[in-house]
């Protein structure tokens, strides 16, 4: 089996991406819940799991810090399980991955650099996703790409 990577952007909602050697295989958003079990399937061993942290930026201040002490939980359960999995877990900051470079013009930048396979899993992960939380998971297909990249995949 080859490189599995997995890409998780904790939010209000939680984006997912994850594929095989690079290649994006699928993304959706996922429920994570304070009080009740995360909602994963159990993966093979062996894979990666690249988790976005939260930060606080003073220059972008629109952000309750207590809003970040829900999501640094949310980053623990994932965390957690992804161990559970056997799963090698990195952590990194938005800033490291995206900069600050604004949602609209980067999302266009990550759709521009998926193959066509990969717009497919796109669009059928994003299928019975709301508008307003699409961004979740564009994110998270950024944060593969990125974490692909990383690792010499892409």
């Amino acid at each position: 089996m080859g490189c599995v990577i997995e890409f998780y952007d904790p939010g209000q909602e939680t984006g997912w991406a994850g594929g095989i050697d690079g290649e994006l295989l699928g993304c959706a958003l996922i429920r994570v819940y304070r009080d009740r079990p995360l909602a994963l399937a159990p993966r093979l061993p062996g894979g990666k799991a690249w988790i976005e942290l939260p930060e606080y930026r003073r220059a972008n201040n629109k952000v309750d810090p207590n809003d970040l002490i829900s999501l640094g939980v949310k980053v623990g359960r994932i965390k957690e399980q992804c161990l559970g999995w056997g799963y090698e877990v990195y952590e990194v900051h938005p800033s490291t991955w995206k900069g600050g470079i604004p949602k609209e013009i980067h999302h266009k930048r990550i759709l521009g650099l998926l193959r066509s396979s990969e717009m497919r899993a796109v669009h059928h992960g994003l299928q019975n996703v709301p508008e307003s939380f699409q961004h979740n998971v564009l994110d998270a297909v950024g944060g593969f790409l990125w974490a692909a990249r990383k690792e010499g995949l892409r």
